[in-house]
């Protein structure tokens, strides 16, 4: 998909009230997300993953649509959601090597 073509859709059990808890905080933010896109994006072989739609889900679970996101193919892993570890490990490098006085690291070097 496209980089222009993501969709953030609201999350309709969230309670704008009351600020944002630890897990919430935690996971990424929006600009960590767009940082690890466009890190990921740079790297060799990489495609974005294609949506699957799975009509017949949909109609059993009495839902209007059901998307798969078929990461099977993905650098040949065979897993899902391979990309996540990767850019997680690259990130802790990317710390301990600017605690060593080497800021700036990127993955191609």
């Amino acid at each position: 998909m496209p980089h222009s073509a993501l969709r953030f859709v609201a999350n309709a059990h969230l309670d704008r009230s009351q600020p944002p808890g630890p897990p919430a905080r935690d996971v990424m933010s929006l600009d960590s997300f767009r940082r690890a896109l466009e890190e990921i994006g740079q790297w060799p072989g990489y495609v974005p993953t294609p949506l699957r739609d799975l009509p017949g889900l949909a109609r059993r679970a009495g839902v209007g649509r059901v998307l798969y996101k078929d990461e099977s193919r993905r650098f040949e892993l065979e897993s899902f959601k391979a990309l996540g570890g990767a850019y997680a490990v690259l990130r802790l490098l990317q710390q301990d090597l600017a605690a060593a006085g080497h800021p700036g690291v990127t993955a191609a070097e």
